[in-house]
């Protein structure tokens, strides 16, 4: 069915909403204030999913995406809105999920801007679909898994664009039958350090070429490692099978040459491999670190901070001259190395880390620790919290939690078990545009003993 609509807000998940008859009606790739007809595709007693058919009146906001690959490739949601608005749309959107809590004189802080809205991502990943007739590489399509493919993101920046047609190219001319066995590839970067860490992904067992890492260097010379990862099973989140491996046990993981990528970070030098966790928007996340420090300078005392899925310690490292001390606590085993790692070889003494689950490492650790001046630092998986988890940190007796979250939905799931019991109170919400031209956010929320 065609009708005309204009569109009025963004709904989240890269879709504009507007009203008609009383029905809600979504559509992906629309910008608020555009007149248009839409065609429906789905049809609901309470809503209408719909595509433009045709355009009447072009919103004040809407600009040319200068990707090609807009509208087909799934990375990107909203590459034609004006940057400026589209943080105004975005503002208004977390409003509306934050609603139960902006009372009392507590408001929507302004979200932090990136500095790039393009050319910040300093990680993609990569899917192929090949065979020896043609090779497609790129993102899945948004509607689907279909794989679109593409030549460059221009999200991504510059050196991960470089890297990603000179591997392509020099595996397929040079190793062309391993590389018809590779169906991921992920390039993450460090603009500083010139580096890149290159991981090639197998549903099969592999043997890698001779000196594959040395003859691949030759034409990537930002080359700092190269590893081969052996996806067994496709179900799951990625690396699932490595997380008890160690710096010298890796198993499904295989370093094929070079070392760990060096990152330079909030003044700070530190090591990732492709098992850590790192935000893909490096300028941000030291945005962040200085807001968080902002909330730590606030105490009278220097607190001890309990960091939750701490990962290589990339949020509470930079912390560290503003805690008395810094108790790590992560799942993954090679990233609890790589922490304390990173804090031995930037001389910092006041870390440490405690490996293994975040409910039961977190329950042992609040039984050693006596400061009465404690933070938690949350910064969980898109997932969020498990709920005995925020039941726990309800019952504690932290003088701050700083809760960060890519998941405003799963944050105030858990914020509402966290306050059940009244002894928190959130003293800020701060939203930063961690992912420009995406419809996700990294929000951070304050709270405070009551």
């Amino acid at each position: 069915m065609n009708y005309e609509v204009k569109l009025e807000k963004l709904a989240g998940k890269g879709k504009a909403l507007a009203w008609h008859h009383g029905k809600v009606v979504f559509v992906p790739f629309g910008v608020p204030g555009d007149e248009i007809e839409i065609e429906t595709t789905k049809e609901t007693k309470s809503y209408d999913e719909a595509i433009i058919k045709r355009m009447i009146t072009q919103s004040p906001y809407r600009v040319e995406p200068p990707c090609a690959y807009f509208t087909s490739c799934g990375g990107c949601d909203h590459q034609n809105i004006e940057y400026s608005r589209l943080l105004t749309f975005k503002k208004e959107l977390l409003a509306e999920v934050y609603r139960n809590f902006i009372k009392n004189g507590l408001t929507l802080e302004e979200i932090h801007p990136s500095p790039l809205p393009y050319g910040y991502r300093n990680k993609i990943h990569l899917h192929g679909y090949q065979n020896k007739i043609f090779q497609v590489w790129g993102f899945y399509h948004y509607e689907n898994k279909k794989i679109v493919n593409i030549e460059s993101c221009p999200i991504a920046h510059d050196l991960v664009n470089k890297a990603f047609q000179l591997v392509l190219n020099f595996l397929k001319q040079r190793f062309f039958q391993f590389f018809l066995m590779v169906n991921e590839i992920i390039i993450q970067v460090d603009a500083e350090n010139t580096a890149a860490m290159v991981t090639l992904i197998s549903s099969k067992v592999l043997d890698p070429p001779k000196s594959l890492y040395e003859k691949m260097k030759t034409i990537l010379p930002e080359l700092s490692s190269l590893y081969l990862y052996h996806r067994k099973n496709k179900k799951g989140y990625l690396f699932k099978t490595a997380v008890d491996d160690s710096l010298e046990n890796l198993k499904d993981l295989k370093l094929l040459g070079g070392n760990l990528l060096p990152i330079e970070f909030a003044n700070l030098k530190l090591n990732i491999s492709p098992l850590s966790f790192f935000q893909v928007n490096k300028a941000v996340s030291e945005t962040i670190v200085k807001h968080l420090e902002n909330e730590l300078t606030r105490l009278s005392t220097k607190p001890v901070l309990v960091d939750l899925f701490s990962g290589v310690g990339a949020l509470s490292l930079p912390l560290a001259e503003h805690c008395e001390m810094i108790h790590g606590v992560e799942l993954v085993r090679h990233a609890a190395e790589l922490a304390e790692a990173n804090a031995r070889n930037n001389s910092i003494p006041n870390f440490t880390i405690h490996q293994g689950d975040a409910f039961e490492a977190f329950n042992r650790l609040l039984q050693i620790i006596n400061s009465q001046a404690k933070v938690l630092l949350i910064d969980p998986p898109r997932q969020g919290l498990d709920r005995e988890l925020s039941i726990r940190i309800g019952a504690g007796d932290f003088q701050k939690v700083l809760y960060l979250s890519c998941h405003p939905h799963a944050q105030v799931r858990d914020l509402e078990i966290i306050m059940a019991r009244g002894k928190f109170r959130i003293t800020k919400i701060q939203a930063f545009d961690m992912f420009p031209q995406t419809h996700h956010t990294e929000v951070l929320v304050v709270l405070e003993r009551v």
